[in-house]
């Protein structure tokens, strides 16, 4: 007959033969007994504890296995109550009663053992003795010692009160028995006092206080290669509690805590499948179905991304700083409007109306560094092609800013500033002293080439008489001087009149620049012959060039009109230099009435604006091409404009000596506000007809 069933009839046996229990024990309540002879327990309010409970001597020599008998009290903390009646009521408010074996069940549903019917082994066979002895005891009060603290255990599952059964233990049996009792009826009270099943309950021991059921078990005979099946699974004569029978002689199963080698990959003795062990003690892996919690973001069972859920189970969306399947980039909390990636995981693209201009920008994923982005390929707005704003010299023409845009920033071509300059001649260059140096310059910004036999020069504020035919100099110096027949000035090109002679004797034009003019005002200025090479300019009735003609250091206008007859004359250009005075007035034609023909009205003298008088040697440049600010109706001049109507102070920079004086060409560098820095005049274009003004060789005649 198996000792299960031994063991199970020496129950029934003994609980058939009780008289009423003794009062259970709270154990862990704190109240104080005293063990008194005769059977007889005093209590305090109906209460005892297991400290409470005097430790018997040993009555016939016998010593509990895994340590020796003796007598002393030892403190055990639990929470067993009693109530009036005597039954014991567990810490969970559960009223434990006495198994009925006949009913009782384990987990794996199989019947408990049937009742004993044959002795069983010699340590079955003993506690169940004692489990006897204890019955009578209780009531007779004779000290019987339980050996083992299995059997301590089997007293507490036969019903009787843990104090009676720690009553009845040696020391060594009370010591090991007591923290398994605490564990039973706190941490572990459904699978051992409830409904006890021994795997069961010894499986959440090992989780809850492995210790005290490994300690237990070996005092009990655990080890010794012999099964005891009431108390022990299985019996590998051994303590190690990686192989199939753990050190508390329990079968090795998943969830005990202990890993089974060659069968179990971890146990961390817990039901929780989302930690690094899995229920079924497998290690938690990235593809096994189950979020690993803190590890994984996602786990739909497979290592394939572009599901949802990447190979390395994390959820793939934009934002995670992997770059999933149909993102171009993930730079995490790094995405940004103004970043390489953008919020969307797209790189931050010219075009798609990002700026990209943080870190990185330029160096990553194909970037640039962007000055705009303004979401189209339009180059005629404010964001050009390349996304980079658009500026004067980019070669695209800016919508209502800009009027042109040759793709430079020379502002002495046919688009200085963007904007085309003017329609028609300008007076480019001016100096005033010493005499040998006078000259005017004038300069051709259209794409045509300009006749100049209709165009005239005069530093008198009168020079319009000379329609009417009119016009003297009493003074001497005045003029008004026209340009030679047959006399061309291509586009681009600059003319240059000397307002002495050309050449001969110190005083001369050639003698100050080292190069002869392209017209000369005075040929016989200076004493000096006429040359041959350089046209003259022109008198109008033979009396509109003074004997003395020159400009006045101190201050006089500067005029460049043109007349085809009739009543009236054009303005072209004009700048009035110095102070102005009675004898050098600014110009103001208005009210001005020539024949059929009354002149608009000119900016009145006191609102123009006069550049400063150059010192010896210096000279006046114009730097501003376009006359923007220039009126752009209802004047006199030859594109109606009111030529007098110009800013000359932002138009004209003052050139402080002989070295900045440039004549035939472009203001010096760094005179002019962005001036180019190595600007020159452009080669001669051929001339259909006349004169290449600039080539003094292909002048063909000298006078009109």
């Amino acid at each position: 007959m198996r000792q299960t069933e031994l063991w199970a009839g020496a129950m029934l046996g003994l609980l058939a033969a009780c008289a009423p229990a003794a009062p259970d024990l709270d154990i862990g309540s704190g109240a104080a007994h005293d063990g008194g002879a005769g059977g007889s327990d005093q209590r305090e309010g109906g209460v005892r504890v297991l400290s409470d409970v005097a430790v018997p001597p040993e009555v016939d020599g016998a010593k509990g296995r895994g340590g020796a008998s003796g007598s002393g009290a030892r403190d055990v903390t639990t929470a067993d109550k009693v109530d009036e009646d005597g039954v014991r009521e567990d810490a969970s408010g559960v009223n434990d009663a006495k198994n009925d074996a006949s009913t009782s069940l384990d987990a794996k549903g199989m019947d408990a053992p049937p009742p004993v019917d044959a002795p069983g082994d010699a340590r079955v066979r003993a506690d169940a003795a004692r489990l006897d002895a204890i019955e009578t005891a209780d009531a007779i009060d004779a000290p019987i010692e339980l050996g083992t603290c299995a059997a301590v255990r089997a007293c507490v599952r036969a019903g009787r009160t843990e104090a009676a059964c720690l009553r009845a233990a040696s020391v060594a049996a009370r010591s090991f028995a007591e923290p398994v009792l605490v564990c039973e009826i706190g941490a572990c009270a459904m699978p051992c006092r409830t409904i006890y099943v021994l795997a069961d309950c010894n499986a959440c021991l090992l989780e809850a206080c492995s210790a005290a059921l490994v300690g237990c078990a070996r005092q009990s005979g655990c080890g010794d290669g012999i099964i005891a099946d009431a108390t022990e699974e299985c019996d590998d004569g051994n303590a190690g509690d990686r192989d199939a029978c753990t050190a508390a002689c329990t079968r090795a199963r998943c969830g005990d805590g202990l890993t089974y080698d060659g069968h179990e990959e971890c146990d961390d003795g817990n039901r929780i499948d989302t930690d690094s062990c899995r229920v079924a003690c497998r290690r938690a892996a990235c593809g096994d179905g189950v979020i690993w919690t803190g590890v994984e973001g996602c786990d739909d069972g497979n290592r394939t991304g572009g599901d949802g859920c990447s190979a390395a189970c994390l959820i793939e969306s934009c934002g995670n700083g992997i770059a999933d399947p149909g993102e171009e980039c993930d730079q995490g909390a790094a995405n940004r409007d103004d970043a390489p990636c953008l919020p969307t995981c797209h790189a931050n693209r010219c075009g798609d109306a990002k700026i990209c201009k943080g870190e990185g920008c330029g160096a990553k994923l194909g970037t640039i560094l962007e000055q705009c982005d303004d979401g189209n390929d339009a180059d005629d707005d404010a964001c050009v092609k390349g996304c980079r704003l658009a500026v004067c010299g980019d070669g695209h023409v800016h919508r209502d800013v800009e009027t042109c845009d040759d793709g430079n920033a020379d502002p002495f071509d046919t688009c200085g500033a963007c904007v085309p300059p003017a329609g028609h001649l300008l007076l480019t260059e001016v100096v005033t002293r010493p005499a040998g140096a006078e000259m005017l310059e004038i300069w051709n910004p259209t794409r045509f080439a300009i006749a100049l036999s209709d165009y005239f020069v005069s530093d008198s504020h009168l020079y319009y008489e000379v329609a009417a035919g009119s016009f003297s100099t009493s003074s001497g110096s005045d003029f008004a001087a026209r340009f030679p027949d047959g006399a061309m000035l291509e586009p681009g090109r600059y003319a240059v009149v000397a307002l002495g002679n050309a050449s001969g004797g110190p005083s001369s034009f050639a003698a100050a620049y080292g190069k002869p003019p392209d017209f000369e005002l005075r040929p016989t200025a200076n004493q000096a012959a006429d040359d041959p090479s350089v046209p003259n300019m022109v008198a109008v009735g033979g009396t509109s060039i003074g004997a003395n003609a020159s400009l006045t250091d101190g201050g006089e206008p500067v005029v460049l009109f043109s007349y085809r007859g009739g009543d009236a004359v054009s303005d072209v250009d004009y700048v009035f230099y110095g102070a102005a005075n009675a004898g050098n007035q600014m110009v103001d034609k208005t009210g001005v009435v020539a024949g059929a023909w009354s002149y608009l009205a000119d900016t009145p003298a006191s609102a123009q604006q006069a550049v400063a008088a150059p010192a010896e040697a210096g000279s006046i440049h114009r730097c501003v091409y376009a006359e923007a600010d220039e009126a752009g109706a209802q004047g006199n001049g030859i594109t109606g404009h009111d030529e007098t109507s110009e800013d000359v102070t932002a138009a004209f920079a003052i050139g402080a000596s002989a070295a900045q004086r440039s004549p035939g060409g472009p203001p010096p560098a760094n005179l002019c506000p962005a001036a180019p820095s190595s600007r020159r005049s452009t080669p001669h274009a051929a001339s259909p007809a006349g004169h290449h003004i600039g080539d003094h060789r292909a002048i063909q005649e000298k006078r009109p």
